[in-house]
């Protein structure tokens, strides 16, 4: 589990009368400075895509992230089929995906026709103290150089953002802060923007009443 998802059991109890309902969990920021410092890094736009096998508060804490610093997340629907995956991957030019470790090998296969794909986040830990060479980190990164794609843990995204001193950057109401695609029942599927005026929940960052 990771250190935000720990502290958040902290808020996880109904707020006292006259409080806010949505309270900002302390270092739900963290990836989403990560992620701005990699969107610098690849000087391309950062999309970020949430997994399905996420059911936990993971999925909360990534659209968090994203919100921080003005970017939206993209869902993947992993019942849909990898051809499927494929396409919204291209479609929205993703550059990012945040996955559970099941999914990691089938991201890999898919990576030849997903040329945008820079970065898998796992949200499953990738070491359990395996001798030198041995680990999942080390043994799924060295399949994934191959491909260009480098593959991190959401522990050391989150330690990145925790030594950046970047501000928020939260989205303006007009800004589009989350994408989802349609079953495409007939045809390719179709995408749906939601924007920050939309989801009073997304903004935490406003007073209560705004």
């Amino acid at each position: 589990m990771s250190v935000a998802l720990e502290k958040a059991k902290v808020v996880g109890a109904p707020p006292p009368p006259g409080a806010p309902y949505s309270v900002a969990i302390e270092g739900s920021e963290q990836p989403g400075r990560s992620k701005v410092y990699r969107h610098w890094r690849f000087k391309d736009e950062m999309l970020v895509t949430l997994d399905t096998e996420i059911t936990t508060a993971h999925e909360f804490l990534t659209d968090l992230a994203c919100m921080s610093q003005s970017l939206f997340s993209v869902s993947i629907y992993d019942t849909l089929g990898p051809d499927t995956t494929e396409y919204i991957i291209n479609h929205a030019s993703l550059a990012c995906v945040i996955s559970s470790l099941n999914h990691v090998p089938t991201l890999l296969k898919l990576k030849p026709r997903c040329p945008t794909l820079k970065l898998i986040v796992c949200l499953d830990p990738l070491s359990a103290g395996e001798l030198p060479g041995e680990s999942k980190a080390e043994l799924l990164n060295a399949l994934a150089a191959d491909q260009g794609v480098k593959i991190h843990y959401i522990r050391d995204v989150e330690a990145i953002g925790e030594a950046s001193p970047r501000p928020y950057n939260p989205p303006r109401p007009d800004d589009i802060i989350t994408i989802n695609y349609t079953s495409g029942t007939t045809g390719n599927p179709k995408e749906l923007e939601r924007r920050d005026m939309l989801l009073p929940s997304s903004r935490p960052h406003l007073p209560a009443g705004d």
